[in-house]
């Protein structure tokens, strides 16, 4: 289960992320992996986010220690590597 960081400042934890779908969803389009260490995990973004001028996301962008937008996704490498 992966850990939702959404531009509110909210976190919602456990956030379902076995599918494909389920992962654009968290970030409303398709997504981009940000791979960080192992001991992390893998942070997706939406890939548009910039383009469509998303809202700052300062959780997540702390995590990444890059400026990040729109609702983002963590989930560790496992949980990437899952098959649908």
């Amino acid at each position: 289960m992966g850990k939702l960081f959404k531009t509110d400042g909210s976190i919602i934890e456990n956030y379902d992320c076995s599918t494909y779908q389920s992962k654009r969803d968290a970030v409303n389009g398709y997504i981009e992996p940000i791979f960080l260490p192992s001991d992390v995990g893998i942070m997706l973004v939406n890939e548009e986010g910039k383009l469509r001028n998303l809202p700052f996301n300062l959780n997540a962008s702390k995590i990444c220690r890059q400026e990040l937008v729109g609702d983002c996704l963590l989930m560790t490498y496992d949980e990437w590597n899952e098959q649908e």
